[in-house]
């Protein structure tokens, strides 16, 4: 009988071993990359060869007309010296500078007055918290396709707008750029050329960039890298 019992206790034990269901490995959580800040260069306009015909936008309104943000000048280069900056002959992989040039205006009013400035009734209280000073930066509005990774913006201009080219830094944020001031405040009137090198040719103007400027923010439309075709399955022979 005790022979019995202890040949039949390891098959008691895998039965209820069966029953349990395994336990589902847990899900590793979804890393965000970090930003990478990126080292900017000076804008050298001889360094680049010819023009893209038909990608320049002059002195055209960031936001609406009759309030406008900022003002803009935009167009692309070839980064080589060629005969002819034209991207249906030229061969895959040929690089092109892509070029924007911002001037912010003198913001205008918006929201009541506790969202900005304090008052002088306000500024008399107690309280040691400050409002935070508007955010000022210009990015890309979606990731750059086939970016090389040589971005930079007019080091003489953002002196001249900022006090300082070291006021302005520059961060790769899931492929998207951004320029953002980090020290004082862009001054209106003053304008920053900002610059990136794609392997990826123009695609038809539309919403580009987003200037953050004096507490509001509007998109940009101007030429910008056309979005990397999707690789097509071989068909079975």
């Amino acid at each position: 009988m005790i022979r019995i019992l202890a040949l039949a206790g390891p098959t008691l034990l895998a039965a209820c071993g069966a029953d349990r269901t395994p336990e589902a490995p847990p899900e590793a959580a979804a890393v965000r990359a970090v930003p990478r800040t990126l080292i900017p260069a000076d804008l050298d306009l001889k360094a680049n060869g010819p023009r893209v015909e038909g990608t320049e936008i002059s002195e055209a309104a960031v936001g609406s007309a009759k309030t406008p943000l900022a003002r803009y000048h935009a167009f692309v280069l070839c980064a080589e010296k060629v005969t002819a900056c034209d991207p249906e002959r030229l061969p895959a992989g040929t690089v092109y500078t892509y070029i924007v040039t911002i001037t912010p205006l003198v913001p205008a009013p918006h929201g009541p007055p506790s969202q900005g400035v304090p008052s002088a009734d306000e500024g008399a209280s107690d309280s040691l918290e400050q409002p935070l000073a508007p955010a000022e930066l210009v990015q890309t509005i979606g990731p750059v396709p086939q970016f090389k990774g040589v971005v930079g913006f007019a080091m003489e201009q953002a002196t001249a707008a900022l006090g300082s080219a070291e006021a302005l830094s520059v961060t790769l944020d899931q492929n998207r750029l951004v320029w953002r001031v980090t020290r004082g405040t862009w001054q209106p009137g003053k304008p920053i050329t900002l610059w990136f090198r794609s392997a990826s040719p123009p695609a038809q103007s539309a919403p580009a960039y987003r200037l953050e400027y004096g507490g509001r923010s509007a998109a940009i439309a101007a030429p910008f890298p056309a979005a990397d075709k999707p690789v097509e399955p071989r068909s079975a022979r």
